[in-house]
């Protein structure tokens, strides 16, 4: 499966109102990481990321993007704060990233300056996470206040990946608060494949957040390329809930290195859906977002059926366009 643009720029149920949903959760979560510490020199160098609990344990430089919010005296957001470090792409840089209200803000550090994008939550058009052996990296693709495409890059550690979940449930699911005991549903649905082991179906049940449905899934066990070539595309999975659609893949660029990069769609982002042949024995989707993003899944022809269904079924849940008619 992979992953084609086309030439376009593109908490707690009871707590009180002072408190800040996200940070709830936040805390129970931290408290669980606490439990389990970090213990070779290399994690506790790449686990840099962490959560910040109030105005006065923010960095110096950050501070003053706080103060309005802070002297009005409402609850402090659940706020991230991610490191600077070399990947074999570039050099991300630091950010501080925190949600208020329906919107996503993230503060980029460029050496003695901040950068402040703000990106509407319903603007947003996908999250992306590349999960390797040490590092968890995160981009975030969407439209700013400004009505600018745009995209973020995040990275930390993959043993503080739990730290996320807070701002993965405002993002990727569009809700402020959610029972922290309700448990994700119906992934009775993915046991159909335990007995192949596969890492993508392990970070399947890893990823999907509590509260979402399974509705549907498929997956693609590796097609093989020629004799001396890579795989003509890589094992992943297309899994349906009723809140997104998860694209999980194993990464290809790295083969061996147990990485894999998952997508997450809001339904009400995908444009529209096609089935091509790409010759006798492989099937094409593709899945066009409305910023012009396309990503592709190669199936082999005898899941032509099953893919009709997986199909079927998300165009089900895809929001209807709505008419309005002026009076």
């Amino acid at each position: 499966m992979g992953v084609t643009e086309q030439r376009y720029t593109y908490g707690e149920n009871m707590a009180s109102p002072k408190q800040n949903l996200l940070r709830v959760i936040g805390k129970q979560i931290q408290a669980i990481i606490s439990a389990h510490p970090i213990n070779s020199p290399e994690q506790k160098q790449s686990a840099a990321a962490r959560v910040m609990e109030s105005y006065d344990s923010l960095p110096e430089i950050y501070q003053e993007f706080f103060r309005s919010h802070h002297s009005s005296g409402q609850a402090f957001p659940y706020t991230v704060l991610t490191p600077a470090y070399e990947t074999s792409d570039g050099r991300i840089t630091e950010k501080l990233i925190y949600v208020i209200d329906h919107t996503l803000y993230v503060l980029e550090k460029n050496e003695a300056t901040v950068v402040k994008v703000c990106y509407p939550i319903d603007e947003i058009n996908y999250v992306e996470v590349t999960h390797t052996p040490s590092d968890l990296l995160i981009k975030i693709d969407g439209a700013t206040n400004l009505g600018i495409a745009s995209s973020a890059m995040l990275g930390c550690s993959h043993t503080t990946d739990p730290i996320f979940t807070p701002l993965f449930q405002r993002i990727r699911l569009r809700i402020a608060s959610l029972n922290e005991k309700a448990p994700s549903r119906h992934l009775e649905r993915l046991d159909r494949w335990n007995d192949l082991q596969t890492r993508v179906m392990d970070m399947a049940r890893h990823c999907l957040l509590p509260g979402e449905t399974v509705v549907h899934a498929i997956l693609q066990p590796e097609i093989p390329g020629g004799i001396f070539s890579n795989p003509e595309s890589p094992t992943h999975t297309c899994i349906l809930t009723d809140k997104e659609l998860v694209l999980i893949r194993e990464d290809l660029s790295r083969r061996g290195t147990g990485d894999t990069i998952c997508n997450f769609i809001p339904l009400n982002k995908i444009h529209l859906f096609s089935l091509s042949r790409k010759n006798e024995n492989l099937r094409v989707v593709s899945i066009q977002l409305k910023n012009h993003m396309c990503f592709e899944c190669l199936f082999d022809a005898s899941l032509e059926n099953e893919v009709d269904q997986f199909l079927t079924r998300t165009r089900e849940l895809m929001p209807k366009e709505r008419a309005y008619r002026r009076d």
